[in-house]
Formats: structure tokens, sequence, C-alpha cells
């Protein structure tokens, strides 16, 4: 998890807490039923707009997002730099058992590959092909979130206009 993901949130949302709470106790500020029109509406007219199969794609992108520790790019080289010294140590062969404790189904994918003695053009072929897929599959989950984000800002003046109208 990326705590400068959670950290941003968390002080985002207590921010605008302490804003509203700041104006005269904030009551004025809260009203469930706009608020409901704005995350509701956001939410229906995305799924309007978008097949199911990608609404449940961006869920699961969502739970990438805050819940996958990214690695350092650091930390990613020395372990193919091990990898690189078992194979010259032990032969291609030995990669298979070192493989095993990896949590990177990229790289296993990849080092399996070269374990089962595919031509290295073949590999870069494949692995190409699988990166071109991940991408594919983030951009569309991006494509949700770009949605609402369209979508928000429309709802967010309904629910304001109600908010206005009842406090007349």
């Amino acid at each position: 998890m990326d705590t400068a993901t959670i950290l941003g949130i968390l002080v985002g949302i207590g921010l605008l807490f302490y804003g509203v709470m700041d104006a005269k106790g904030g009551s004025e500020f809260i009203n469930a039923g706009s608020f409901a029109v704005t995350i509701g509406g956001a939410l229906c007219a995305t799924m309007i707009s978008l097949p199911m199969n990608k609404i449940k794609a961006a869920v699961s992108v969502a739970k990438k997002v805050f819940l996958t520790k990214t690695r350092p790019p650091q930390e990613l080289i020395k372990t193919l730099v091990g990898f690189a010294e078992i194979a010259r140590r032990d032969g291609i062969l030995a990669l298979e058992e070192a493989s095993k404790d990896l949590d990177d189904e990229f790289l296993v994918k990849g080092l399996q590959l070269a374990v089962d003695g595919a031509d290295p053009e073949l590999i870069s072929d494949i692995m190409n092909t699988e990166l071109e897929n991940i991408i594919a599959r983030h951009d569309n989950g991006r494509k949700i979130f770009e949605a609402m984000g369209k979508y928000a800002p429309a709802f967010g003046m309904v629910g304001t206009l109600i908010g206005l109208v009842a406090l007349l």
C-alpha cells in the first residue's frame, strides 16, 4: 500500500471536514440528500455509459491502487541481478526453484519461459504482448474513473441546487 496515496486522501478529507465544521458548526453544509445525488448520480451515470465488465475491472484497478505495494526499481534490479548470478552459477534450470518465492506474476512468467528453453526473441515477444495487455487493462480502469470525473460535477451542481432549495 502506498502511504502517500492514503495520507493524501485522509488529509484532504480532514481539511474539508475542518473547513466545513469551522464555519458555524458546519450543519449548514451537510445535506445527506445532496451527497447521495452527487455520488449516486455520478455512479449511476457511469454505469449507464459503460458495460458492467469494465466497471468490475475498475473496482479491481482501484483495489490494486490502494492495496498493492510498489517496489522500488533498485529492488527489482537487485532481484534480476540475483537471477542472472543463479543462472550463470547453477544453470538456467535453477531459476525454476529460485522463482517460486516471487509474488510478481509477470517476472515468474518470463523466468519460466527461459527455464523452458524458449528462444530469447520469443520470450521478448511474449512478454511485450503481456505488457501491452496489462497496459490495456489499466487503461480500461482509467477510463471508468475519467467518466466518473466527467459526471460528478454535473451531479454536484444538482446536489447543490437541492441543498439551496432546502435552505429556502
